[in-house]
């Protein structure tokens, strides 16, 4: 299933980001990265199947990332990975967390 899809990573943290590439492109994943909701947002299309998108960055936060993302009116599947309990209305997976757990959590937000 994942073979070529198109992941757009969202993260501040470079190690984080490192991680989660390295993870998802063992698993066939083709990957892109942003430090920030602005960087991503001069980089999201509709080529995506899915992102990552952390909380708390700088710059612009996922929240206010997301929130421009819907004005948009990309809807792509989307899956929060932080380290903060956050209340929102996308699955969230915690960091955190090991390699099946980000492709099982990924995965169902594809499907």
């Amino acid at each position: 299933m994942a073979e070529g899809l198109k992941i757009l990573v969202i993260d501040d943290e470079e190690a984080i980001r490192f991680l989660i590439r390295r993870y998802l492109e063992s698993s066939g994943f083709v990957v892109a990265e942003a430090s920030n909701g602005k960087e991503a947002l001069s980089m999201i299309d509709k080529t995506y199947a899915a992102q990552l998108v952390d909380i708390n960055m700088p710059v612009m936060d996922g929240i206010q990332y997301l929130e421009e993302l819907k004005k948009m009116s990309l809807n792509i599947p989307t899956l929060i990975v932080t380290g903060h309990l956050d209340e929102v209305e996308y699955p969230v997976l915690r960091k955190p967390f090991q390699k099946q757990t980000l492709i099982d959590a990924l995965n169902s937000v594809l499907q």
